[in-house]
């Protein structure tokens, strides 16, 4: 098991990993806004950038912060309920 710092990592990593292949950009240079801002133009939807952005964000935060926040699988599913509608929504 790793801990929960690894956990949030990966999954910020992954989620940027996600809209990097899917918009053709670099993940690793991808931040929680340029996600936001990719989401928001491929799909109009605010909403759901907005979601995608703020767990980007909890998740890097987590990572430096003296009380870690728990990555459960609701914000696991979640996450994969904003890619479908991502997928769903998208132009390209």
């Amino acid at each position: 098991h790793g801990t929960s710092a690894e956990t949030h990592e990966t999954l910020a990593a992954a989620m940027k990993q996600y809209i990097g292949a899917r918009f053709d950009r670099t993940a690793g240079s991808l931040t929680a806004q340029d996600c936001y801002e990719i989401i928001n133009a491929a799909t109009n939807n605010a909403q759901a950038a907005d979601k995608y952005r703020d767990v980007i964000d909890q998740c890097e935060s987590a990572r430096y912060a003296a009380v870690q926040a728990h990555i459960d699988s609701a914000k696991v599913d979640d996450v994969i309920k904003l890619i479908r509608r991502i997928e769903k929504k998208s132009k390209k």
